[in-house]
Order: C-alpha cells, then structure tokens, then sequence
C-alpha cells in the first residue's frame, strides 16, 4: 500500500512539472509567436476556417464566360459602388462599371443592379442614373442595404419615380424571365411573396435577382455573412418550391473585397445560386445575359 502510495505522488509531481513547463513554453513563445504557439494557432484556424468553408451538400457549378459582348444583351451588377474601403460620400458607381456600361450602352437592353448601387445614396446619384443610362424600363434595381436600410436612403428610394417599388415583380429579358426581390425588406428571407410569384408564373425556367444570400451555406461568400434571422439550410428552402421549375438566384452582395472570389456558382437539384460583386479588383465579374442564357464577363 505504501508503494502504491509513493507512486502516486510520483506521477502527481511529474504531471505538475509537465504541466508548468508546457505551461511556461506556450507562454514564452506566445510572446515571441514561435513553436508551438504557431502549430496551436494553425490548427485554431484549420478548424475556423475549414468549418467556415464547408458547403455542405452544395455541387460547385460553372457559368460559361463570354470574351467579347455580343451586339444586343443585358447585364447583372452586383454590389456596383465597389469596394468598402474606398467608398467616400459623394462617389458614383465605381469607375470600372460606369466605363463598362457607357462604351457598351448602345448594346444593353436592360441593366440590373443588384443592391448597394452606392454606397451613400442620394437624389441626384439616382437622377444621374437614369439620365446617363436609361429610363425605369431599361434600369432595374433589386435594391440593397446601402440604398434603403438607412431612413434618408429609403425615402429618397422611395420618391424616385424612376424606380419600380412593386416588389417582387418579373419581366422578360433578353429570352430570359427574371424576378426582381427586394431582400432588405423581407429580412434577407425569401417571403411568401416572392414563392406565390414564383409557383404563379407560367416559365419554368426562372431568375430571381436579389442582393442578400438567402441559404446559411453561402455566408462564406458574401460582403455581410451575419443576417439579421436564422438562414435556412439548402434542404429546408428548396422544400418550399416546385421542383418542376429550374430557378437560378442571383446575389449581388459579394465580391467587394480581395479574400471572396469575384464570382462563385453552387447548386443543389433544380436550383442554382450565384453570388457575385464589384469590389474594383482584377477580374470583377458582371453577368450577361444573351438570347436566354446566362454568361459571366470581366469588366477588368
């Protein structure tokens, strides 16, 4: 018994000198970030980051990507002021786009902006829209956070008589159908609204534009990941849509930063969900779409 007791001390003081000096060595080379502070933090961010990048049953997806425009086509923008970090109060859509859509207007049919087409909205930036690149019947706005979720935004939104506020609504676009979705309004979640236009329309093959993700999988991808509710998973949200109707959703609230990719497809049974935006970086991306079907395109 006295042995056993002996041994047990023993063990008990050499797991305490074990312990002080991990203890001791993890302090010290956290202080000068050396091994194994640096393999302990590889792993934190192995696991953050592996869990964050998980897209559960989500298949990666391509769209076709067009070199040269064709003579008559719409275009997708999303996020089109560019990027946080350079926005200033009086700018206009980023420089890139405005070039882009003044030496193609005579070629756009219809412009769509998916959301945050400023970053400070005011009623001259609207009027200047439209002035430069058509009437409410060319340019479409499926508006963002930046454009309406501040007061003064949403009542100079809302006093436009440029900007068709009956959302959701669809109209025909370049042989395409495509719904325009006001997601700030409905809290990011697709509403009732949107699934009664989308179960009323004749088409079964149809485009929803919006500028939030609507599924949690996608958080990854967008300029803001923390929605305001719960997303649902994809297995939950494609329950409560027909499966005889293929529905593409388009989000413009990514890309505005160098670490999202300019463009990115997913999809999952008869649905597929692309999230783009301009963040004035290499390889900004807009979509076309061209005698019903859609393209990518980089504007620089």
């Amino acid at each position: 018994m006295k042995h056993n007791s002996l041994k047990k001390i023993a063990l008990s003081i050499c797991f305490l000198v074990v312990f002080w000096a991990v203890y001791l060595l993890v302090f010290a080379t956290g202080v000068k970030k050396g091994f194994p502070y640096t393999w302990a933090k590889s792993i934190q961010m192995y696991i953050k980051v592996g869990s964050h990048r998980h897209t559960g049953d989500l298949l990666k997806c391509s769209i076709p990507e067009l070199t040269t425009l064709p003579d008559n086509f719409s275009v997708i923008i999303g996020h089109a002021y560019g990027t946080h970090k350079n926005a200033k109060n009086d700018d206009f859509i980023a420089d890139s786009v405005f070039k882009f859509l003044v030496k193609n207007r005579i070629y756009i049919e219809k412009i769509v902006f998916t959301g945050d087409v400023f970053s400070v909205p005011s009623k001259q930036k609207w009027e200047r829209l439209f002035d430069e690149f058509g009437s409410r019947d060319v340019v479409l706005v499926a508006p963002g956070n930046h454009d309406v979720e501040r007061p003064d935004s949403r009542d100079v939104f809302k006093a436009s008589n440029f900007i068709r506020q009956d959302y959701p609504y669809e109209v025909k676009i370049n042989g395409s159908n495509l719904v325009l979705d006001d997601s700030v309004s409905s809290n990011w979640i697709v509403d009732n609204k949107v699934k009664r236009q989308i179960l009323n329309s004749e088409n079964e093959d149809i485009l929803v534009a919006r500028h939030h993700i609507l599924i949690s999988e996608l958080s990854k991808f967008a300029n803001a990941s923390n929605s305001p509710v719960p997303l649902p998973s994809v297995e939950s949200f494609i329950k409560n849509f027909p499966r005889h109707k293929s529905l593409t959703w388009i989000m413009g609230d990514g890309g505005a930063t160098d670490h999202l990719p300019r463009i990115t497809c997913h999809s999952y049974g008869n649905h597929r969900f692309i999230v783009n935006g301009i963040g004035e970086l290499k390889n900004d991306t807009v979509l076309i779409l061209y005698n019903g079907n859609l393209f990518s395109y980089i504007i620089r």
